[in-house]
Formats: structure tokens, C-alpha cells, sequence
């Protein structure tokens, strides 16, 4: 923001206090933007936009807090490391053929760049035909097709009749070995045994976790 004095430029700074939506607590007083269903505040990003939709820095312009175009968060002036949350949904069909077709749930993130894990959410949402055979879920990575979690999703839930939906997850641990992370790999879901049949359900699953650019 600039304030013009002539032909000089003179930049200034303003301090917001405080943001009340109209017709809640804002008596045209305050600074305030917002009413019933209104979004208070949005950043419309130009398509031509190549750098960080939203920057906090410090008054040396060295990085806070950043949101990016794809809205992963680079967070302690970190900016090789950027966090994110995916949510995909998961047709029957999928679950029936990913024992041999192992469905995409992330595609691979760049060259020096891996995708570390920090929590998966597997909610299947059952219906009154239940799926047969099977066995455990597990998420890995696509080309080394190393596990990404070393925790599994029970068959059973796929299998126990009755129309429900269930939510696992699997958190962040120490496990007694480590992880290796595959490196420009995307993550794909899977079981282990046999293909599952016969049933009519969907999944939905959320992950949460980092983007680590090798340094």
C-alpha cells in the first residue's frame, strides 16, 4: 500500500484490530466485512499467479507463513517443506480390482521431493451387500511400492454386513524400523491376499502429511 505525495511514493503500514461481521457485532464502527453466509475475507489469486498466493514475513522479508497455489502451507520459514491434506473418494469398482490395480490416491510431487506421511483416515461407507475374500488395506508408494504406513485397514471392514460407515486411522508412530520415503512417488491404495467381491460400497479417504524438498 502506497500513499502518493506528489511524485514520491510513500509507503505506509496499517494494523488491523479487528474484523467483526456486519450485523453481528459491527455497528459501522469497525473494520468489517462479512454478513450471515458472507465469506469475511477472501484473496481472489490471478491466474498468471507463479509465487505464494499469502505470505506472512518478518519486517526483514524473511518467511513465516506461506500458502502456495495448490494451498499446501509453508509454515517456520521452511519453504522446502510444505504441509498438505488430500481427500479422495474411492468407487466399488476400485475396491474390487486394487489388489491387482493398486488405485492412485496422490500422483508424484517433482524430482527431489517426497511425501511424507503424517496421518491417513479410511472411511468406508458399507452398503447392505457386503463385500467377499479380500484382505487387509494398505497404502504405499506407486513405483517402489513400499509401504507408506506400516499399519493396515481390516478386511472386515469391507466385509461385515449391514449398511454403516466406519472411519480408521492410521496416526503418526515410531515404528521399530523407519520408513524409507520414496523420492518423486505418488501413493496408491491397495490390499494384500486377494481381489475383493461381490459388495457395493465406497471409501473415502484423507491423508494429511508433508512435502520435503531434499535439501
Amino acid at each position: 500500500m502506497s500513499l502518493f505525495a506528489g511524485n514520491t511514493p510513500k509507503p505506509t503500514r496499517f494494523r488491523l484490530l479487528r474484523v467483526d461481521p456486519r450485523g453481528t457485532l459491527g455497528q459501522g464502527h469497525e473494520p468489517a466485512v462479512g454478513a450471515g453466509a458472507d465469506i469475511p475475507l477472501v484473496v481472489h489469486v490471478p491466474s498468471t499467479q507463479t509465487v505464494d498466493c499469502f505470505d506472512i514475513s518478518t519486517a526483514a522479508d524473511a518467511l513465516l507463513f506461506g500458502i502456495d497455489l495448490s494451498g499446501n502451507v509453508t509454515q517456520s520459514g521452511v519453504v522446502t517443506a510444505k504441509q498438505f491434506v488430500v481427500q479422495v473418494a474411492v468407487t466399488s469398482a476400485q475396491l474390487k480390482a486394487m489388489f491387482a490395480a493398486p488405485v492412485s490416491l496422490m500422483a508424484a510431487p517433482g524430482a527431489g521431493i517426497g511425501i511424507v506421511i503424517d496421518q491417513i483416515l479410511f472411511e468406508m461407507k458399507r452398503t447392505a451387500t457386503a463385500y467377499a475374500s479380500g484382505g487387509t488395506l494398505q497404502f504405499q508408494y506407486h513405483t517402489a511400492a513400499t509401504v507408506v504406513h506400516q499399519g493396515t485397514i481390516p478386511a472386515s471392514r469391507l466385509t461385515t454386513a449391514g449398511a454403516a460407515n466406519t472411519l480408521d486411522a492410521l496416526l503418526a508412530g515410531t515404528p521399530t524400523n523407519s520408513n524409507v520415503i520414496a523420492i518423486n512417488d505418488g501413493i496408491d491404495i491397495t490390499n494384500n491376499t486377494g481381489a475383493f467381491t461381490t459388495g457395493t460400497g465406497t471409501a473415502i479417504v484423507t491423508i494429511f502429511g508433508t512435502y520435503l524438498t531434499l535439501g
